[in-house]
């Protein structure tokens, strides 16, 4: 069994910026038991959901044979030592994430579900930067519990969906206050993996990766 498959799923391309880590990657891979798995060009829940099988799919809906599933989006900018760290963290924590934002607001992609929050504001609340590295900053070993997590830097054991029900990455009904939308097919697949393992994301403090964005100036 290897020690982690990398899953990556590609969308339209890769930015050339990228390109040196996604080297660096492969080689450690190659000396580290373990090996990329990429998709490309399928929606994101049809993406997630081939590749947390392997590509095998619905037919066989068994994780790779790998004690580890890295999640790294491809516009993720990261290290060779943020994804040790990342694996390093400790072993009872099966589901654990970095952290990266998609504009330049304070937001963070993660946070909770909290129901009080959306009936005054109409969103669920997300984490703050400034929060998680000033609170980093008086600990180094700083990481709380969250009810949702983008999957751009991530590790699950495969335990986890083991214990799962196919498909994994869903596209849930979200009501509140009156509202109906559907949550991302991240977001879904914490809620399916707390109810059905009862085991929610780490976030942690330290292990903040970069997000590659193209503006318009």
């Amino acid at each position: 069994m290897l020690k982690c498959v990398i899953l990556i799923p590609i969308g339209n391309s890769i930015d050339g910026q990228l390109i040196p880590q996604l080297l660096e990657l492969q080689t450690w891979c190659n000396q580290n038991n373990s090996k990329i798995l990429t998709i490309y060009g399928r929606p994101h829940n049809f993406a997630r959901n081939g590749l947390a099988t392997g590509l095998k799919g619905f037919t066989n809906p068994s994780p790779p044979d790998a004690e580890w599933l890295i999640w790294i989006d491809s516009d993720i900018v990261f290290t060779i030592k943020q994804l040790e760290d990342l694996l390093s963290i400790n072993e009872k924590h099966k589901f654990v994430s970095g952290w990266y934002q998609s504009n330049i607001s304070d937001e963070v992609m993660c946070g909770n579900m909290d129901k009080d929050y959306f009936d005054k504001y109409q969103s669920m609340p997300f984490l703050s930067a400034k929060s998680l590295i000033e609170e980093t900053n008086k600990n180094i070993g700083f990481a709380i519990k969250v009810d949702f997590v983008g999957f751009g830097f991530c590790k699950i054991h495969r335990s986890i969906i083991e214990k799962m029900e196919y498909p994994y990455f869903t596209l849930n009904l979200q009501e509140y206050s009156g509202y109906k939308d559907i949550s991302a097919e991240d977001v879904s697949f914490c809620q399916n993996c707390n109810n059905q393992t009862g085991i929610r994301p780490i976030v942690v403090g330290r292990l903040k990766v970069g997000h590659l964005k193209n503006i318009i100036i």
